[in-house]
């Protein structure tokens, strides 16, 4: 996996591209959420919660749910997104909450910007013993032509892919000291119009970092691609996602 670390102002900028193009993830997956220990009437905290899209759908299943961000903007979004939660700035390597504040914890598309073993530990600290802590991920599938679209826009204009956040798995959490893991691998597909799509590439931190002045070029690249095989801007394109759940039970 690879081990990035962004600042809090890294991702300000990104916000409003978030909060208009970014979808969340699939109801099978708050489902499983549901049969590995997160229950109705728990605080969890979400570690890295940007904009809130994970929160919404906990507090619509009855949890009480808080977020912690290191990033003003995604927050102030969040806010506005999930009304009665509570947000607080803060690292996850460094959250700033008493031992045992929380039943449980998610992390959200977001532990790879973290220094994961410090993360887990302070997850496990914050949250109150044998409560669930949850982190997932979700990737385009291996054999989804976004792929192939992206790569063609990359050797179009002279750079390399961003891979995978996840690439090469998770081993931070077989490292964590839980008392019981379970990874669930579950599939998803998003609808996307060919230019909302070009705006949640727009809000993806990794390829900022990675292209540079070259952002642009990719994705008006992309947006040609897109256009060459899909043929409008409004055409609607189906993208298929795997999601990886990882959850662990933090020791009695």
């Amino acid at each position: 996996m690879i081990e990035q670390h962004a600042s809090g102002s890294a991702f300000d900028g990104l916000a409003a591209n978030y909060g208009r193009y970014r979808i969340g993830y699939s109801s099978e997956l708050f489902d499983a959420l549901e049969t590995l220990g997160f229950r109705r009437g728990m605080s969890v905290l979400d570690a890295g919660c940007g904009t809130g899209l994970s929160m919404g759908p906990l507090a619509a299943r009855g949890m009480k749910v808080a977020g912690v961000d290191p990033a003003p903007a995604m927050l102030a979004a969040a806010k506005l997104a999930v009304p009665g939660a509570t947000f607080t700035q803060g690292r996850v390597e460094a959250l700033p909450f008493l031992d045992r504040s929380f039943d449980a914890a998610v992390s959200a598309q977001a532990f790879h910007w973290f220094e994961a073993d410090k993360g887990y530990a302070e997850l496990a600290r914050v949250v109150k013993p044998g409560g669930p802590i949850a982190v997932w991920w979700k990737a385009l599938g291996s054999d989804d032509p976004m792929r192939a679209l992206r790569a063609a826009a990359c050797r179009r204009i002279g750079v390399e892919p961003v891979p995978d956040s996840l690439r090469g798995g998770f081993s931070a959490f077989y490292r964590a000291s839980f008392a019981a893991r379970t990874l669930r691998v579950l599939p998803f597909t998003a609808r996307f119009r060919v230019d909302d799509w070009i705006g949640y590439e727009r809000s993806r931190a990794a390829p900022q970092a990675a292209y540079g002045a070259k952002l642009e070029a990719y994705l008006d690249a992309l947006r040609a691609g897109l256009l060459a095989k899909y043929g409008s801007p409004a055409q609607h394109v189906d993208v298929r996602y795997t999601q990886f759940l990882y959850v662990g039970s933090t020791p009695e």
